[in-house]
């Protein structure tokens, strides 16, 4: 039981017959009673007790407790982030916080915080208990002041009322693991995914034998829609994963759920933040000509080419002699570049020079090869976009080119050009944008801004980017922004 602030007393000290006692002394008759409330803790009555009872409300407990109605799991010294919500709740408000008790590795009441004695605040789905000196090892019993089967007070601080909480399990977005890495691919969120909505969130695995564990997000990086947890182990075929995300208010029609404040269609649901999606200098390989003619091996001497990263179809320079070729299509290795997979062997690059002094590699050759990078966008769930694109060849001795692709193919990905089909003449108007210093004996810079405009439905996009240096000094700059709506 609790102590209630109710109390009354009757003092008739002066009217008693015997206010004095044999002592001498002043006596005062007290007669007074003080309720006990079995049902709530007052706030201005600091009661410290081993157990307490809220008789019907919302209780949280670390993840795999008993009867909990929500998980609490550690964030930092001062801070736990609640998820697992139960139905009809989307989150709680810092008023809805009544006590959290923080327990040790051995089951000892370390600390219980109430609103007499500590600031709560509320950002998201993360609680910030000012003062506290939380563990990472420490388990944590919070109780608030919702009735089950009540509405809490929103989520958290944001501005529209509505819901902050994603989840693949609700179907606000897909969430596909990469066997045999830690990367979670999250494809159709109505904003640009970043390493704060994952932390503010949470993440279970359930493995192909049913087990469930919760994942580490205290060490996540976020790039292009995958997240990589650093401190997890890899994932195996067959698993699954619950991720939750914590991002800005959600829209809600008039008819979904009457208990909410409604944001009714507002604009930052319809488009992402600005992502810079690449920013790339000095792209380009050399190697050293290790003899033979016509087909020609190489030695990497500054960036390790592969089958991926050299450019088909575009010129290799011999920097000794000046000649020139492309590199044929198809001819390399695991057709690099057009889309295979592995490196290049011995006599996998074929390209016939030509307007040099011998007109064919030699021994020892300076070669300047093309290197392509290619770079996933999702775009499940948007329909627009708009590019930024800057091409700097920064001299006369290095060409910028990019391209971009789209597909519905799920295989498709960055190690080539399989699969994905070319969308250069829809989007910029040319087979592909070009910054040619090397031709036009000078500097170039191509920038402009493209859009996809007209509604397109595809599963993702891919810019592809290469560079040509016909000096072996590579000197280049690519820098290129995105912005989807939906």
């Amino acid at each position: 039981m609790a102590l209630s602030t109710t109390k009354r007393f009757n003092t008739r000290a002066f009217e008693q017959a015997g206010f004095w006692n044999e002592d001498g002394e002043a006596r005062l008759n007290v007669e007074g009673t003080v309720s006990l409330d079995a049902e709530s803790l007052e706030a201005n009555i600091n009661v410290d007790s081993s157990s307490a009872s809220y008789g019907g409300t919302y209780i949280g407990k670390a993840s795999g407790a008993t009867n909990a109605d929500f998980d609490v799991a550690y964030t930092s010294a001062e801070t736990v982030t609640f998820s697992n919500y139960p139905s009809g709740i989307s989150g709680f408000h810092a008023d809805d916080i009544e006590l959290v008790r923080q327990i040790d590795t051995n089951g000892a009441v370390v600390e219980s915080y109430t609103r007499d004695d500590a600031t709560m605040s509320i950002t998201g789905d993360v609680l910030t208990v000012s003062g506290a000196s939380f563990a990472a090892t420490d388990t944590f019993l919070v109780l608030t002041n919702v009735q089950a089967g009540g509405t809490a007070g929103g989520s958290g601080s944001s501005v529209g009322g509505g819901s902050s909480t994603y989840s693949n399990a609700q179907g606000d977005f897909v969430a596909t693991i990469t066997a045999s890495t830690t990367n979670i691919t999250i494809t159709g969120l109505p904003f640009t995914l970043e390493d704060i909505h994952v932390i503010g969130g949470a993440i279970k695995k359930v493995d192909s034998s049913g087990d469930v564990t919760s994942l580490d997000t205290s060490n996540v990086t976020v790039s292009g829609g995958v997240i990589t947890l650093g401190n997890e182990t890899n994932f195996s075929s067959g698993d699954s994963v619950l991720v939750q995300l914590i991002g800005p208010d959600k829209a809600y029609d008039d008819a979904t759920d009457s208990n909410l404040s409604f944001v009714v269609n507002p604009n930052y649901e319809h488009y992402t933040s600005v992502e810079h999606l690449i920013d790339e200098s000095n792209l380009g390989i050399d190697g050293t000509h290790d003899g033979g003619d016509g087909s020609a091996t190489f030695t990497d001497t500054g960036e390790t080419y592969t089958a991926e990263t050299v450019a088909e179809g575009y010129t290799i320079y011999n920097v000794t002699d000046g000649s020139s070729g492309t590199i044929t299509a198809d001819t390399l290795y695991g057709l690099a570049g057009d889309g295979g997979a592995g490196s290049p062997t011995a006599d996998d690059i074929t390209a016939t020079l030509s307007g040099g002094a011998d007109d064919d590699w030699d021994d020892s050759d300076v070669a300047s090869i093309p290197e392509c990078k290619r770079f996933v966008i999702p775009a499940e769930g948007y329909n627009f976009m708009s590019i930024d694109v800057l091409l700097d060849s920064q001299d006369d001795n290095n060409a910028c080119y990019c391209k971009i692709y789209a597909t519905n193919d799920e295989n498709a990905d960055d190690t080539d050009d399989t699969y994905w089909k070319d969308i250069s003449n829809d989007v910029f108007g040319a087979a592909q944008l070009e910054a040619d210093g090397i031709t036009a004996a000078a500097r170039t810079v191509t920038q402009g801004l493209y859009f996809v405009d007209t509604p397109s439905t595809v599963l993702k996009y891919m810019i592809k980017i290469v560079a040509e240096c016909d000096n072996g000094t590579q000197d280049n700059e690519f820098d290129i922004r995105i912005k989807k709506s939906s």
